[in-house]
């Protein structure tokens, strides 16, 4: 099953999956494994958003099946800062819980023999791991797998907003936040430390940053919001200020007034390929010299959702009134005569013409039913 979304369920403990806007399956008893498709309980990191992560709940991440909540555990368990990390340490980290049995012990040194290997993935407990998937295989087996409930639900359109909707005339909501562009009036504060001379020392000193959305560049050709291009996640603002007074410049970028840049966007809304920038979002300013900040520009309120009624065709009301047409000038190779207006009150139906079977010559006759 293909997922545009996920998270907490209305049911306590619940996960919903989003199919489309109208419907979703909702899973819920069975192990927490189970409900978030991630035998390991990983939370929402890098690692789960490049694996497909649809989401979270209660800070778990939650995937559209089970080997993609696997392979992000692999990822992560691959990075630098886990590289060095020993068997020990890193069940202490993903499955505190889990005891390893001791090892043997040598009465007559009085010492424990080593190796002292982890019974289950035979590793040294002592070492960095060997085998990733032994590891994994110990943690999910360690925590469990056990299927629950999954019902279709069926969304109040009412109450449930789109992923992407019109909040006013200036701007759109994206995941419920509003969408960064041109007008969108974005502003991003941040601290910029640089290098100052004060008298014949050359120290550092932070500044406040600022950068506006104003300045922002490199948007989508292709989508625009009040006439603007959409930001996402690879669009940056050309420029920042505040730490000019910073005359040997920034410690880590060695500029001044550099520009601000996105590190994370929307995670299932994507604009030209690349995830969508919205209000909150984090930022580094004057070319990677400053800790992230989240963007700051307005909210908005997310709109009703709208109800479409559906009308009955005319000619099923039942009025039983019949007309004939004479229709002149037709051309006898063409199939289409026109159309008909059958009208009631301020709703009209048209109905095109194309019965030969009455033709003849340049004129034809057709029978169909009117509303009154």
């Amino acid at each position: 099953m293909s997922y545009i979304n996920a998270m907490a369920g209305k049911e306590s403990g619940s996960v919903q999956y989003d199919i489309d806007a109208l419907t979703a399956d909702v899973r819920s008893g069975g192990s927490v494994t189970w409900r978030h498709n991630n035998p390991t309980l990983l939370g929402l990191t890098n690692s789960a958003r490049s694996n497909g992560a649809l989401g979270k709940a209660n800070g778990i991440a939650i995937f559209s099946d089970r080997s993609e909540g696997e392979s992000a555990f692999l990822d992560e368990i691959a990075r630098p800062k886990y590289r060095e990390h020993t068997l020990g340490e890193l069940v202490n980290r993903f499955i505190p819980d889990y005891i390893i049995p001791p090892p043997q012990w040598d009465n007559e040194k009085n010492q424990p023999i080593l190796p002292w290997n982890e019974p289950q993935t035979n590793m040294d407990v002592n070492k960095p791991i060997d085998n990733p998937r032994a590891f994994l295989d110990l943690v999910s087996n360690h925590l469990g797998w056990q299927a629950g409930t999954e019902q279709q639900l069926v969304k109040d359109t009412e109450s449930e907003a789109p992923q992407t909707a019109t909040v006013s005339g200036q701007n759109v909501l994206i995941n419920g936040r509003t969408a960064v562009h041109q007008d969108s009036g974005g502003k991003l504060t941040t601290i910029d430390v640089c290098l100052t001379t004060i008298g014949t020392s050359v120290v550092p000193i932070p500044y406040g940053n600022k950068a506006q959305s104003s300045d922002v560049t490199s948007v989508a050709s292709s989508v625009k919001v009040n006439g603007q291009g959409a930001a996402n996640v690879k669009s940056y603002f050309s420029q920042s200020s505040g730490d000019s007074p910073g005359d040997k410049k920034g410690i880590a970028s060695g500029t001044n007034d550099g520009k601000a840049e996105f590190i994370m966007g929307s995670f299932n809304v994507m604009i030209e390929g690349k995830p969508a920038a919205r209000q909150g979002d984090p930022m580094i300013s004057n070319n990677k010299n400053t800790p992230p900040m989240p963007l700051m520009q307005s909210g908005g309120p997310a709109p009703r959702g709208l109800r479409v009624q559906v009308r009955d065709s005319l000619q099923d009301l039942g009025t039983g009134n019949e007309a004939s047409l004479l229709v002149k000038g037709v051309d006898c190779n063409d199939a289409t005569l026109g159309q008909i207006v059958l009208s009631k009150g301020g709703s009209q139906q048209r109905s095109s013409i194309a019965d030969k079977r009455h033709s003849s010559g340049e004129n034809s006759s057709i029978n169909f039913i009117a509303g009154e």
